[in-house]
């Protein structure tokens, strides 16, 4: 049967219908502060991660063996500390950059952990000069794509075993890069 609405309940609706805008609008508002926090968190995570790994790498170092294992030791805490996938080391060996083992994430899709058994040639060790920087410093490369590793001969085999977001670490020697580390990550996140 037909509805007349008298004024007080039509008041009573519109009273709610605000309510009910004015709610929408403050969860809206409470969704965005939240998700600064979020990021806000995520940065300070990192900030104090990135800080206590960079602490660990200040022990002298006095040996060959003790290198390779303060550069494993490093990458590893990288790949466990922000869930990356994996991590390949090129030292360098009379002028060239030669591949180390593959260390792999927690999280590490099976396909990946593949990669481990893969022979890579060396390649040549970019001199100081030639990439305009001087003695004892990092580089970091932005986050690319596996695909745009124009250096490492296997690209395609990285992007088929499920590699697709990569990020480079090069530390420069007396006169050559000295080291390179690989890492895979999950996302471009």
């Amino acid at each position: 049967r037909e509805f007349e609405m008298s004024d007080e309940l039509s008041l009573l609706f519109l009273a709610s219908a605000s309510k009910y805008s004015d709610l929408l609008e403050s969860r809206r508002v409470a969704d965005a502060l939240l998700a600064t926090m979020r990021e806000q968190q995520d940065e300070l995570r990192v900030r104090y991660s990135s800080e206590r790994i960079a602490r660990t790498l200040t022990n002298p170092v006095s040996s060959q063996g003790q290198y390779r294992q303060v550069i494993e030791s490093f990458a590893q805490t990288i790949l466990n500390e922000f869930d990356w996938w994996g991590c390949q080391i090129w030292l360098e060996e009379g002028g060239n950059l030669s591949p180390e083992k593959w260390l792999f994430g927690p999280s590490t899709p099976i396909t990946l952990k593949r990669l481990d058994k893969l022979f890579i040639q060396p390649i040549l060790a970019p001199k100081n000069s030639a990439t305009q920087l001087g003695s004892y410093v990092t580089t970091t490369t932005s986050i690319i794509s596996s695909r745009d590793l124009d250096w490492f001969e296997n690209s395609e085999l990285l992007e088929s075993s499920g590699a697709r977001t990569v990020v480079v670490v090069d530390v420069t020697g007396l006169s050559l890069t000295s080291i390179r580390l690989l890492f895979i990550l999950p996302n471009a996140r």
